[in-house]
């Protein structure tokens, strides 16, 4: 496989650069991939899909540095870029294929105090637009806790930070979509009233 990358790199210095890193860090990327993913296809093309977006920049990387942590940390945010975009594409294919709420109604559970009057169904809809429109951060955690059932001390290890990092990631994301259930519970109960002749 790294014959196919080095193919696509003319400065014989980089190709030496590049099969380094290769041979260094795949198994360590198809690990984090792995993490995020739970699925070695899925893992084995996020990393195929990082490693051609490193052979376009290896200018990032010193050539003196290959082994270095800044290099790793480098590439271990590609891998889970690419890893990401994945899983959210294979989210959103379920999601049309099957109608796959597994996420969304368990997430709907935790709110039903708040959202004890819409249909749950219909709740796991707007629970999956607000998820969708999270910080990046608070999104994975959420469905890395949530969907691929994942504990905080896994999350951690897989977005590189510390089990307390995680947990609060996931209270905040928790407290931005009660603002919003909120926020949506007064603006329908307007609309009502606007509807039936009231006074907003």
């Amino acid at each position: 496989m790294v014959q196919l990358y080095l193919s696509e790199i003319i400065d014989s210095q980089d190709q030496e650069k590049f099969e380094k890193i290769y041979r260094h860090y795949e198994q360590k990327m198809f690990s984090v991939a792995y993490g995020i993913l739970r699925n070695v296809q899925d893992a084995e093309d996020a990393v195929q899909d990082a490693f051609e977006a490193l052979a376009g920049n290896l200018s990032r990387i010193d050539g003196q540095d290959v082994y270095s942590r800044e290099t790793w940390a480098y590439l271990m945010v590609i891998v889970k870029n690419k890893a990401i975009h994945i899983y959210n594409k294979n989210k959103k294919r379920k999601e049309a294929a099957a109608g796959d709420f597994n996420l969304l109604e368990e997430l709907a559970d935790e709110f039903q105090d708040i959202e004890g009057k819409i249909e749950q169904k219909t709740f796991a809809n707007a629970i999956a637009r607000m998820v969708l429109e999270l910080p990046e951060r608070c999104r994975m955690v959420l469905y890395l806790h949530y969907y691929n059932d994942m504990s905080y001390v896994e999350i951690g290890r897989t977005l590189g930070m510390t089990e307390s990092n995680a947990r609060q990631i996931a209270r905040r994301a928790r407290k931005i979509m009660e603002k919003k259930i909120v926020e949506q519970r007064i603006a329908e109960s307007r609309t009502t009233r606007f509807l039936k002749g009231g006074v907003i």
